[in-house]
């Protein structure tokens, strides 16, 4: 009895007779692996063919086949050449060939014999479908857009043409064809999942958010170990500002993909929005470890240093998110307004100027702009507060920084309106009454005092404001008080030579002569070296007192 093995051989010979006859074509299923028919048999097989009809291109032809299956792309493109080489006409060479370059990425050489393979079989729509595939690898989806067409055309009718038509139109922008086209791929196809996320990333590009959540729901259901799946979800969710269920979504992407540094720095800007810094501080560490220069792990590095009050260490993060995209808007404001928290108010400015002409009618720009002017005392500050009182009217904090400019102006009558106009929409805006008690005080009204004890009232951390009331004390001749002041802010501040020598002086003015030189002795030791007008002072007061106690 003959063994199976021989069997097949015997067909096999007899097939390649009637090849060599032209009785019979390739056909597409010689190559099918099985239990007995394996890769290593069949390459033998027609090896063997090819030694016995070296001229023959379709036996070159089908090995290479074999090879393409078996992902051995240059063996399979070698075949192929030599099969071209024998018979130049061979269209189904160019078209392998040209396969075999396209999975290599060698786009350029693929589309040659795309080029070459149509020029023989003008009519054959799987070619244009292919080389449609290969533009859009290339980046050149109108060309890509124009074989899909004639593939369509032709009346190629598989889904996969309808998702690369649809993919095309989605590169170009064509948002509406796009989803046309997706929606005919899914008729055809409805349970591949790759056309529910393009149809998810349509709607969501749209704005329909509600269509992309059911697309994105639809594809976890069909693959749920994609992760695509669950960042989508979550980025339509995070745009909602739905953080708590984007939150969830990006932990799900994690348990799939730990080290997605998408998901992680996804999930930190949910839990930033949450409030929950220690999950939010978790995710960056890991992502920080994974990809530390990601400039979107930058802008949320940077988002949650500011959120936190850590200004000056969220400028470098938002520095290097600007330098990389200086359209990035988000980066610009967190990174003025932190500047302007460190009073780095020229740069802030220089900020703010590009943030006013991108929105114009962003009132709060122009009241963080004025509010740089004013810490630079320049008077320009006005004119951007005005501009931000019209677009944000009866807005205290505009007219607390109006009075600001008018305290740093000398405008005294201004000033007072302003900053009691300020009171007047906000009574807990503790730093009006700070800044009105001091002008009142030019003149040791006592309205001065009652404007200071109600800002300490509201903000008992204020130093400034127990300063001031010192200074009124000592001026209005209450040198206890002052000094009972003075001694509250070295409780908090020790190493405040400032008020430790202002302290001094009040004794001095009470003949307590011992206290006053103390004062002035420790006030020298901890002055920095850098302030020698404040050394110099104390030293001539120092001077000063120790001629009175010699004589």
């Amino acid at each position: 009895m003959m063994k199976k093995t021989d069997n097949l051989f015997f067909i096999q010979t007899i097939y390649i007779l009637l090849l060599l006859s032209g009785c019979a074509t390739v056909p597409p299923d010689i190559t099918e692996p099985s239990s007995e028919n394996t890769f290593i048999q069949e390459e033998h097989y027609i090896s063997v063919l090819i030694a016995q009809y070296p001229g023959n291109p379709k036996l070159y032809l089908q090995r290479a086949s074999l090879y393409s299956k078996h992902k051995l792309y240059p063996k399979a493109i070698q075949d192929c050449s030599t099969a071209i080489r024998l018979n130049p006409g061979l269209y189904e060479a160019f078209f392998l060939r040209g396969e075999m370059y396209y999975y290599m990425n060698h786009y350029s050489m693929a589309i040659k014999d795309f080029d070459r393979a149509l020029m023989f079989n003008p009519k054959e729509p799987a070619l244009y479908m292919l080389r449609g595939k290969t533009y859009l690898k290339m980046d050149q989806p109108h060309n890509a857009l124009d074989n899909f067409i004639s593939a369509e055309q032709l009346h190629y009718t598989a889904s996969g043409l309808y998702y690369h038509l649809a993919s095309t139109h989605y590169e170009l922008n064509n948002y509406s064809t796009a989803l046309e086209y997706c929606n005919k791929a899914v008729d055809v196809e409805p349970k591949q999942p790759e056309y529910y996320y393009l149809s998810g990333r349509i709607h969501y590009l749209q704005n329909e958010y509600d269509n992309a959540l059911k697309s994105f729901d639809r594809m976890i259901s069909l693959n749920r170990s994609d992760i695509r799946g669950y960042l989508a979800l979550a980025d339509v969710y995070a745009k909602q500002n739905q953080h708590k269920n984007a939150f969830a979504e990006y932990t799900r992407a994690l348990e799939i993909n730990p080290d997605s540094v998408h998901a992680l720095t996804g999930k930190a800007a949910a839990a930033i929005h949450l409030k929950n810094y220690p999950a939010a501080e978790q995710a960056v560490e890991r992502a920080s470890k994974l990809a530390p220069d990601d400039i979107d792990l930058r802008l949320v590095r940077g988002i949650l240093f500011y959120e936190q009050n850590l200004y000056s260490a969220s400028i470098p993060e938002l520095n290097a998110v600007i330098i990389a995209d200086p359209g990035n808007y988000e980066a610009r404001t967190k990174r003025a307004h932190a500047l302007l928290q460190t009073s780095s108010f020229h740069t802030a400015i220089a900020d703010l100027t590009v943030l006013i002409q991108n929105s114009p009618e962003n009132g709060s720009f122009y009241l963080w702009r004025g509010m740089a002017y004013n810490g630079i005392k320049d008077p320009r500050s006005e004119d951007d507060l005005r501009k931000a009182l019209a677009l944000m009217p009866d807005n205290p904090d505009i007219y607390f920084e109006l009075g600001i400019a008018g305290y740093n102006q000398d405008h005294d009558e201004d000033a007072i309106f302003n900053f009691s106009k300020a009171i007047s929409l906000n009574n807990n805006l503790s730093n009006a009454y700070l800044y009105r008690g001091l002008i009142y005080a030019k003149t040791a009204l006592e309205w001065a005092l009652d404007d200071f004890n109600t800002c300490i009232k509201l903000d008992p951390d204020n130093m400034l404001a127990y300063s001031s009331r010192a200074h009124y004390f000592r001026n209005t001749m209450k040198f206890r008080q002052a000094i009972d002041d003075f001694s509250f802010i070295l409780s908090r501040d020790p190493q405040n030579a400032e008020i430790l020598y202002e302290r001094g002086r009040t004794f001095l003015m009470i003949n307590e002569l011992d206290k006053a030189l103390d004062d002035f002795n420790g006030a020298l030791r901890i002055a920095p070296d850098t302030n020698e007008e404040l050394k110099s002072r104390i030293t001539h007061d120092i001077d000063a007192l120790l001629r009175s106690l010699e004589q």
